[in-house]
């Protein structure tokens, strides 16, 4: 919004009241970040020539007012921009109507006594009749007449009672209309003060672009896999749950959703000196030695301070700090991408009332390259779980959520989902597969004693592990991870016996891939690399390994892990059975 000359300030300023909760105001877009909004507010007014002060309230207190900005169309010009609050809303606490209902129920409480009085009195005129006193012939004329007046006042009563209720009730909606008089959401109490200067007499259109918070989306997934399917896809369907509470209503309004993640410090963190000191023994106190003194008492104040010094050095070093024909849907449109960023729009016009919770939408069904696996660490859990190796093929970024797995349209487990780029590969734990039955049998252990003159002994255990595939179709990949164990001491010896894997440092030459062993069909043997580090030549060195199986369709597979440890005799090791 512009002006072709400079404004002439002058003393009259025509002041506008707009009301963003009034028809004259429209959300033209909402952009939603992670615990932030960006709103787009239109408002259409008319203005005099001259100097106009736009006073626009109703805006969520929330609003962040250094994100205030202010655009219009029009020939005109912006001057200042400020924010306020608008004082704190005071219902009116009376009313004529409320007068009126109040004297009306005095009233009526006033006839309700009355008749109870009445009622009352005939009751003890009635109580100290005497019969002897009466004429027989009398007699029932009177009882008639007591009833027909008793029965006068009690219908008189249950009418009064009524009146006296619907009085009340009057009374109650009455004070809850006077609260509503006036009423803004006490969230709704910030106030933008626009100066505008118009060339023209006119109507114009300003746009308040702002953010808020009390309002955020979160990711979530639907993972679904097959074990059946012999297409290498995964089904998944990516959501989006929104929720705000900004006092302010979102009504029709073109929704995008943002994956990015809003930065307030980019600002390095300060490496702080490491410094090393040296542990002083701090000298005894000479008093404790003194008559009269302690010395048990003196060395229990040394004793702990010794220990205090301690902690405090290993505080400086570092140390001691640290010890998962249907219905077609309407999907997303990513209109802009990247790593981890992307701006997913909502098609069609979306409303969120405020006080929404985790209102859900489907931004995308992806259709993802994967391949299943199954992995298992018998030695401490016969569980088998299936993992799925995935390739986000899609132009989304995923972003870090929750995921709800379905294996087979059975659902199986929820995890959490990580944050992944377009063609980054992933690996997402699906959970355990009962149909995978897996025996650890109890470990083997033979002695033998060798040497003539240097007696040594040698234990040769053997751990078998049976495998059962019970699902009606086969698998391709099952890792089953075992260990022997390491020696920490020259005179101990451990040798693998079975499978058959040598060592990456035994191998002529720098060893360039990881040593293996096929054991029968479709069963290979490797080390096995725990911390994924790639580190070729630290395989083995931590005693595990794996076997990679595959395994056809009601098959069982048995597995043989055979190991000998040697050590002179008499000596005593420690662990052999752990």
């Amino acid at each position: 919004m512009s002006s072709a000359a400079p404004p002439s300030f002058t003393a009259n300023v025509n002041v506008i009241q707009i009301d963003t909760t009034a028809e004259s105001s429209k959300i033209a877009s909402v952009s939603l970040y992670v615990g932030r909004a960006e709103v787009t507010r239109v408002y259409n007014f008319s203005a005099a020539t001259g100097v106009n002060k736009l006073v626009i309230s109703g805006l969520p207190e929330t609003l962040d007012n250094n994100t205030l900005r202010v655009e219009g169309r029009g020939k005109g010009l912006i001057q200042d921009v400020s924010v306020t609050f608008a004082e704190k809303f005071r219902p009116p606490t009376t009313s004529e109507t409320l007068s009126k209902l109040i004297s009306t129920k005095h009233e009526v409480e006033n006839v309700i006594a009355r008749s109870k009085k009445c009622l009352k009195g005939l009751e003890t005129y009635f109580d100290t009749l005497d019969v002897s006193h009466v004429d027989a012939s009398q007699l029932s004329a009177i009882v008639e007449n007591f009833e027909a007046a008793t029965a006068k006042y009690d219908s008189q009563l249950l009418k009064l009672q009524k009146d006296y209720q619907d009085t009340e009730d009057a009374i109650k909606a009455e004070k809850a209309r006077l609260q509503k008089v006036g009423f803004r959401d006490q969230r709704l109490r910030k106030v933008a003060n626009v100066g505008f200067f118009a060339d023209k007499a006119g109507d114009f259109e300003i746009r308040l672009i702002y953010a808020v918070t009390s309002t955020t989306w979160v990711a979530f997934y639907d993972v679904r896999a097959s074990t059946q399917s012999k297409d290498s896809t995964l089904q998944l369907i990516y959501k989006a749950a929104i929720s705000q509470s900004t006092g302010e209503d979102w009504n029709d309004v073109p929704l995008t959703l943002e994956t990015t993640t809003l930065s307030f410090d980019s600002s390095l963190p300060i490496i702080k000196q490491w410094k090393l000191s040296v542990h002083k023994r701090p000298v005894p106190n000479p008093s404790s030695r003194m008559p009269g003194g302690s010395i048990f008492k003196a060395a229990s104040k040394e004793k702990k301070s010794k220990e205090e010094l301690e902690e405090e050095s290993d505080n400086d070093m570092g140390f001691g700090l640290y010890d998962d024909e249907a219905i077609g849907h309407s999907y997303a449109q990513v209109i802009s991408k990247g790593n981890l960023n992307a701006t997913f729009v909502i098609p069609g016009l979306i409303t969120v009332p405020t006080e929404s919770t985790n209102l859900t939408f489907t931004i995308q069904n992806l259709d993802l390259q994967s391949k299943l696996s199954w992995i298992a660490i018998p030695k401490h859990d016969t569980k088998s779980r299936l993992t799925a190796k995935i390739t986000n093929n899609s132009e989304y970024p995923l972003i870090p959520g929750k995921a709800n797995v379905f294996v087979d349209e059975t659902f199986i487990s929820s995890i959490g989902f990580p944050g992944v780029s377009p063609n980054e590969t992933f690996d997402c734990p699906l959970g355990i597969d009962p149909s995978i039955r897996i025996v650890y049998h109890a470990r083997d252990a033979k002695a033998a004693k060798s040497g003539f003159y240097t007696k040594s002994s040698n234990i040769t255990y053997s751990q078998r592990i049976t495998i059962h595939n019970s699902k009606p179709a086969a698998i391709s990949e099952l890792t089953i991870i075992d260990q022997i164990p390491v020696s920490e001491d020259s005179q101990v010896a451990v040798t693998l016996k079975s499978p058959r894997l040598a060592l990456p440092n035994s191998l002529p030459g720098e060893a360039k891939t990881t040593p293996s062993s096929v054991v029968e069909a479709g069963v290979t043997a490797s080390w096995y690399d725990s911390n994924n580090s790639g580190d070729i030549a630290a395989l083995g060195k931590d005693g595990k390994l794996k076997w990679v199986c595959a395994l056809a369709s009601q098959k069982k597979l048995n597995l043989l892990l055979q190991w000998e440890v040697s050590f002179p005799a008499q000596t005593v090791v420690l662990g052999l059975n752990d």
